[in-house]
């Protein structure tokens, strides 16, 4: 979620603060907190990709961070990385406003990792090229993954754990976004995720976590 272009410049980077990791390019928010990690730090977009070359999934290298003054130094393996650290702070508000939903309706449920990340390639397959749309079908028992193209949909999935009541209800989302989420998830041996809907101001914020 790190933005690459187009953005003010306080987005451009990883805020780390005491363990809790966020990013934000205006159209996605990643959050992610990594318990026994007392470190403030903020990594500056340029810095990212090196990063995660580091931090292979592969690697059981521990990892050793020092901070002094704007000076940030991370220790992997045999690897050393130092940068300086980001001069504009991360804002404050962009992770409220996207976090605090309003009062409404709202969707949660465990998705099967596996399952939907297959759907989810068909669709990529079916969808429109330039706007990338997948739309979310959601009924009492179900939920369905299908392109805006009028090409075709993905099967639809029996889920558990469904908490939305009412009439169908559809949400629009990236299907690049979602279908790196569900690499990411399928990478690190998760087999579920949660997603949630929350109407929030003029949109709804479609959310992904981890069951942890």
């Amino acid at each position: 979620a790190v933005p690459k272009d187009g953005m003010r410049v306080a987005m451009f980077q990883v805020d780390v603060k005491q363990g809790c990791f966020v990013a934000c390019d205006g159209l996605r928010l990643h959050r992610a907190v990594e318990t026994g990690f007392p470190v403030d730090l903020s990594i500056p977009a340029s810095v990212v990709p090196t990063l995660l070359k580091l931090l292979r999934p592969s690697s059981n290298s521990p990892l050793y961070v020092g901070v002094k003054d704007n000076k940030a130094y991370l220790v992997i393996g045999s690897d050393v990385l130092s940068f300086s650290q980001a001069v504009v702070a991360f804002p404050s508000s962009v992770e409220h406003s996207y976090v605090t939903p309003c009062v409404g309706h709202s969707v949660k449920l465990s998705l099967s990792v596996e399952h939907s990340l297959s759907a989810i390639k068909q669709v990529q397959v079916l969808a429109n090229d330039e706007t990338k749309e997948m739309s979310i079908d959601f009924s009492s028992k179900a939920v369905e993954f299908s392109s805006t193209s009028g090409r075709g949909s993905a099967a639809v999935h029996q889920m558990k754990d469904v908490e939305w009541k009412g009439a169908r209800h559809s949400v629009l989302v990236n299907v690049e976004f979602f279908l790196h989420a569900f690499l990411s998830f399928a990478r690190y041996g998760y087999e579920e995720c949660i997603l949630s809907v929350e109407p929030h101001t003029k949109k709804e914020l479609v959310m992904l976590q981890t069951p942890d």
